[in-house]
Order: C-alpha cells, then sequence, then structure tokens
C-alpha cells in the first residue's frame, strides 16, 4: 500500500514538499495529476450545486406557489454570490456554463417533483437564462405579486 492510499493527508504534504524544493523525481506523478484533475472538477461541482439552488428557488416560486417564494426568496443571494465568486475566480469555468445550467436544472427539477403535485409538469427546458439566475434584481422580492 502506498502513502497515497495510507494516509492522504501525509501524501499532500510530502508532494507539497518535493516541489517546493524541487525533488520533482520524487513526485507521484499519477496521484497528482489524478488529484489536480479533480480540484478543478470540484469547482464544476461547487458551481453545478449553487446554480441548482437558485433554480429551485425560482421554480419553487413560479410552479410552486407565488405567495411561498418569499421564503426562499431570502435563500437566493448567498448561492448567487457564490456562483459569481467561484467564476471570478476561475474565468476558464465560463465555457462550461451552458453544461452546468443543464445538469443543474435537471436536479433542480428533480427537486422540484418531490413537492410538486403527481401530474404538474415543469419546462423541459430551463426556462431562466444564466444572467438571470445570478442577477439579483431578478425576482426581487418586492417585485413579487
Amino acid at each position: 500500500m502506498t502513502q497515497y492510499e495510507e494516509d492522504f493527508y501525509g501524501w499532500t504534504q510530502a508532494m507539497a514538499a518535493h516541489i517546493r524544493d524541487e525533488n520533482y523525481h520524487f513526485l507521484d506523478r499519477a496521484h497528482v495529476e489524478e488529484e489536480i484533475l479533480s480540484l478543478g472538477q470540484q469547482l464544476v461541482v461547487n458551481l453545478e450545486k449553487e446554480l441548482e439552488s437558485i433554480l429551485f428557488c425560482l421554480l419553487y416560486h413560479e410552479y410552486f406557489e407565488k405567495g411561498g417564494y418569499q421564503k426562499f426568496y431570502r435563500f437566493l443571494p448567498l448561492p448567487r454570490l457564490k456562483a459569481r465568486d467561484i467564476l471570478e475566480e476561475n474565468r476558464s469555468l465560463l465555457p462550461r456554463i451552458p453544461k452546468a445550467m443543464n445538469h443543474a436544472y435537471r436536479m433542480a427539477v428533480l427537486q422540484m417533483r418531490m413537492i410538486l403535485p403527481e401530474g404538474m409538469l415543469l419546462p423541459s427546458e430551463c426556462p431562466y437564462t444564466f444572467e438571470q439566475c445570478l442577477d439579483d434584481a431578478f425576482y426581487k422580492q418586492d417585485n413579487i405579486q
């Protein structure tokens, strides 16, 4: 069994020390590559989770109960801010937005189906743009009728 498998934290510290000391021949290259790619993928997952939260709130308001949206409105600023921060710090994620929106919408629809009356249909395509999802002025509480 390798240090990577036995003690991941210890492995990360050893790999960081090898890089810092320029001892590249001691690097566990396969696992370092795997972990770097995994870190990048985690950013995509985090962005999708924030979009999913936003979309769920918007769908809840529009398709479940108009008055109920006010319950969820207070939750919108946080995932919007987190999504903007992720993108601000990782501009290369911008081309992945369409795929992330599609995945997040499918997950939000699954959540909605758990609470919607049986047979109630939701749009097969996301009715909101990415820009609307991140726009603090979109579906502001004082715009609710």
